[in-house]
């Protein structure tokens, strides 16, 4: 060792004797606004320092360190100049000694001829989002945004945000993120605070478990999601593949899943966890007509799905075993829903529960129910209303039941003059339905007086014998 102790590396610095002046830093990179401390270390004997920031002295400063507080965005240009027993001087210059990282960036697709880095205003602004969110400061105690124009937004490799960044887009009409050929997603979201808002993300295909959006944690608001084609064999989320975090106020449209083999599920979304709400899926497609196309709006293994609109949605011909939501597993819950003019089926329920929502004129061509099938789970405080399945031979248009519990619900004008449902097992309870079934008790077939169902208006009128009827239930 030529010091007090070894070097690090393969070699051992060997001291020549002429006086040198070397410079530290307690960060290379800093949000804007932040701080960073400069330390300077000499071989000798020093009596003064003077310490200039981007060319300018620091009034004060002639100590061996430095807080540099309140930073501009940018790089730092840190320059000492220290004063030897002998009176003589010498300098240290770092001209990238660390980073400035604004709290804000812009992407704007049509600034080519003045972006400039690092992005922190609209008339530097870069042109992709990428090279925006690059500039942006990321941390884990820090939200910041990359704020972005109209325009469209080729994207090559997928976005990930893994830190609490929100990208903001100018409205989902006006700003769109669509594919390149490279196969890729647009966005993967595994941070409590990451962000979306804003764009359009369309027409991306490929092979992977959320055609658009994988996500696992984080936020998606007023965005459109539309025209994902998942084209792999096993098939999850043809839009959205959601492990977590929450979906809100989006459009989820044109999604779908292609005709291959394996399994087909969540033509819209893919869940197994997290929350959409206040969101319409709308035209949304599985690939094939065998059995294992599930979920053309949402597939559920859990997860909540509240105050959604289900609209459209279809599996391909010859489609009888698919719904518009699919719960399958992991108690997921379906709340203050509509489900209307869905094809070949409404609502299916394995496990979980759907409540308080209306399952209204859904058709199953070459299907023996329309309106929902319960296999397990609960049904409880919904309105089945003019569901018609084209092979309904039995009167289960409305409903078809083997196990599980359907209560207080109205069960009416379902497949025309057979009746609202078909119960084979499970408890049913305290329901109105158009024929009285053999299974349960307190069920009656009473003219439920609805308002207006011909104009989509489901909600009771004054003297309904609906009203004031339900038994207690949690």
């Amino acid at each position: 060792p030529q010091g007090v102790a070894p070097d690090l590396g393969a070699y051992e610095y060997v001291d020549d004797g002429t006086f040198k002046v070397g410079v530290r830093f307690s960060d290379a990179n800093v949000p804007e606004g932040g701080s960073v401390t400069a330390t300077a270390v000499v071989n000798g004997e020093a009596t003064a320092y003077a310490w200039y920031l981007n060319g300018v002295l620091v009034a004060g400063e002639t100590e061996p360190s430095v807080t540099f507080a309140d930073l501009p965005v940018g790089n730092a240009a840190v320059k000492v100049v220290v004063t030897d027993g002998k009176g003589a001087t010498h300098e240290k210059t770092v001209a990238d000694a660390f980073e400035v990282n604004p709290l804000k960036t812009y992407a704007n697709a049509a600034n080519a001829d003045g972006a400039a880095y690092p992005y922190n205003t609209p008339d530097t602004a870069a042109t992709t989002i990428a090279d925006a969110l690059a500039a942006v400061w990321k941390a884990a105690n820090v939200t910041t945004e990359v704020e972005v124009a109209a325009g469209e937004y080729p994207i090559e490799t997928a976005i990930s945000l893994v830190m609490p960044v929100k990208i903001t887009g100018a409205g989902r009409d006006v700003t769109t993120v669509s594919q390149t050929a490279s196969g890729d997603r647009a966005f993967n979201l595994s941070d409590d605070g990451a962000e979306i808002s804003g764009l359009r993300i369309t027409g991306f295909k490929n092979a992977l478990h959320g055609g658009a959006i994988s996500m696992s944690k984080g936020l998606v608001r007023d965005c459109i999601i539309e025209k994902a084609v998942h084209s792999g064999r096993e098939q999850r989320g043809g839009g959205i593949d959601m492990t977590g975090g929450t979906l809100l106020r989006c459009l989820i449209s044109e999604n779908s899943l292609a005709a291959l083999g394996g399994y087909r599920r969540g033509a819209g979304v893919y869940m197994t966890n997290g929350l959409v709400e206040d969101c319409d899926f709308v035209n949304n497609t599985t690939g094939s007509s065998n059995d294992n196309d599930q979920g053309e709006g949402v597939y559920m293994a859990g997860g909540t799905v509240r105050n959604c609109r289900f609209r459209d949605n279809h599996g391909a011909a010859g489609q009888t075993c698919s719904a518009a939501i699919y719960m399958v597993s992991g108690s997921p819950l379906v709340e203050n829903c509509v489900v209307t003019n869905n094809h070949p089926l409404g609502v299916r329920v394995t496990s979980g529960t759907i409540r308080n929502s209306v399952i209204a004129n859904n058709s199953g061509t070459g299907a023996i129910t329309a309106g929902a099938c319960v296999d397990g789970g609960t049904m409880v405080h919904c309105t089945v209303y003019g569901n018609v399945a084209s092979q309904d031979a039995t009167g289960c248009s409305g409903l078809e039941m083997t196990k599980g519990t359907a209560v207080n619900n109205i069960f009416w004008k379902n497949g025309g003059t057979l009746g609202a449902c078909r119960v084979t097992g499970g408890t049913f309870n305290t329901n109105i339905v158009d024929n009285i079934v053999s299974v349960g008790t307190y069920n009656r077939a009473d003219d439920p007086m609805l308002t207006g169902a011909a104009t989509n208006d489901y909600r009771l009128v004054f003297g309904s014998p609906a009203i004031d009827e339900g038994a207690p239930f949690d």
